[in-house]
């Protein structure tokens, strides 16, 4: 930026006064953060691309099949979010590259590694949550903030690039901070529905290490809040430079942890031979077939459950809408008419 950057700025919501140090970083190269601070800085960048690789060669070698929203929406999270994020930011605050460059790097890279996120999130719901109506409200939420929270920050920060005013500097410290504030309500919701489904599937089993996984799962994604809370901190107390290189840590941690959810998961779900948390088999999960059940027609289903050496049957009578029915392993139906249209299983 111009010499602009070095005047104080006032926020026009909150009223604070951006101080220099507060500043340092958010459009140029950093001038007033000390040694230590700036190796922790590319601590937290080194250590982003070592998870990003790690996670890739996870992903590249667990997968059999490569392709469907899940696998695409974690490889681009990683390759086009986490990384481009990091990287431009290490030219921005370290080396003497153009600064519209290292934005553009930075401006991709916020863009795949949030919104990739949330997909990543959403793609993984599917294995818990059938509700069609639920499941199209987080898209168009996804979909809605990319235009509420995205296109706002990306005009401020080209319009402090390219003119260097303290209008912009003072407009996108306030973006920002509704951007990320926005982005981890988002997260959040997401979870919540995650966390309350899988509850309810992994209550339905008997088994110890399924609860071990349940109470595995409401852990993780505390951890994933612990890390947004850290970052909505560091934000508001304007922290600018800290921030953003935790930020891209953090989220190549949680892209991480979402990967050995999603095996958890899936090993309960799919229930094979193997309990040992293997993400390798649990990603063997072949699609299931739907059963479509019109309204007045009822069925009874048993679905075979296999736990280490136990074998026991989960029976239960439910009432079946006009939708689709998500089964697990095995699963045998035969479907007739009631004068009453109750089912019995």
């Amino acid at each position: 930026m111009g010499n602009s950057a070095s005047d104080a700025v006032v926020e026009p919501i909150t009223g604070v006064v951006l101080k220099q140090d507060q500043l340092d970083g958010i459009w140029v190269k950093l001038k007033h953060s000390n040694s230590l601070l700036n190796m922790i800085h590319i601590l937290f960048i080194a250590v982003t691309w070592w998870n990003a690789i790690e996670l890739m060669v996870l992903v590249l070698s667990t997968f059999r099949r490569r392709k469907g929203l899940y696998f695409w929406s974690l490889v681009l999270t990683n390759c086009l979010g986490v990384v481009p994020q990091s990287l431009g930011f290490l030219f921005q605050f370290f080396t003497n590259v153009d600064v519209v460059l290292s934005m553009a790097f930075v401006c991709v890279g916020w863009f795949f590694m949030v919104t990739g996120q949330s997909v990543v999130l959403y793609s993984r719901l599917h294995l818990v949550l059938r509700d069609e109506v639920v499941l199209r409200r987080v898209r168009r939420m996804i979909v809605v903030n990319i235009f509420l929270l995205h296109v706002p920050g990306m005009v401020t920060s080209w319009g402090g690039t390219l003119d260097g005013s303290p209008k912009f500097i003072s407009a996108f410290a306030v973006v920002e901070k509704v951007q990320l504030v926005g982005f981890t309500m988002q997260e959040f919701i997401i979870s919540a529905l995650y966390i309350w489904e899988a509850t309810k599937l992994l209550r339905l089993r008997s088994d110890r290490q399924d609860r071990r996984i349940m109470y595995y799962l409401v852990g993780i994604n505390v951890v994933m809040l612990v890390m947004d809370l850290i970052l909505v901190s560091l934000q508001f107390a304007n922290r600018f430079a800290t921030q953003v290189t935790l930020q891209g840590m953090f989220y190549s941690i949680k892209l991480k942890l979402e990967f050995a959810v999603l095996g958890k998961l899936v090993d309960v779900i799919h229930n094979g031979s193997s309990r040992n948390g293997s993400l390798g088999y649990a990603m063997q999960l072949s699609s299931l077939d739907c059963i479509h059940v019109q309204t007045g027609v009822t069925a009874t289903a048993s679905s075979a459950l296999s736990s280490d050496s136990n074998l026991y049957d989960k029976r239960k009578g439910i009432s079946l809408p006009s939708r689709n029915i998500f089964v697990a392993k095995e699963f045998s139906a035969w479907v007739e008419r009631r004068p009453h249209g109750n089912c019995i299983l």
